[in-house]
C-alpha cells in the first residue's frame, strides 16, 4: 500500500445506475487507483463496496423520505478534513450525453490541472 495525501471519490446513482471510483493525490500528483494498489482483485473488491455503499445510501435515503443524491464528490485530506458535495438533478442521462465515467475523469482532469 501505498500512503496518499489526499483521496477523491466519486459517486453516480441514476436510474437504478450505480457507479463509483476514486483518485488520489500523492507528493502533489494525481494517481490512479491501479497506480497505489495494482492488485485487481483488491481494486474490483473497493469498486464493488464503494457501489454497494451507493445502493445502501439511496436505501437508507428513501427509508427516511429524504431526497437521493444523484452525485456525490467527496474530497479527503489526511490529516485535514473530509468536504462532500451532493448534486440532486439529474447528471448523467440521456439528454446531457454524459455517463459517470465522463463525470469522473473531467473531475479528475480538472483536480490535476488545479481549477478545483
Amino acid at each position: 500500500n501505498v500512503p496518499v495525501d489526499e483521496v477523491y471519490a466519486y459517486g453516480s446513482i441514476e436510474e437504478n445506475s450505480y457507479s463509483f471510483n476514486a483518485f488520489y493525490v500523492k507528493e502533489g500528483q494525481v494517481v490512479p487507483t491501479h497506480k497505489i494498489n495494482e492488485d485487481m482483485p483488491t481494486i474490483q473488491q473497493f469498486l464493488r463496496l464503494g457501489s454497494h455503499d451507493l445502493v445502501r445510501l439511496e436505501e437508507v435515503c428513501k427509508e427516511y423520505g429524504k431526497p437521493v443524491p444523484s452525485e456525490l464528490k467527496l474530497h479527503y485530506v489526511v490529516g485535514g478534513g473530509l468536504d462532500a458535495h451532493y448534486e440532486y438533478k439529474s447528471i448523467c442521462n440521456a439528454e446531457s450525453g454524459l455517463s459517470p465515467a465522463t463525470v469522473f475523469l473531467n473531475w479528475r482532469d480538472s483536480v490535476q490541472k488545479g481549477r478545483v
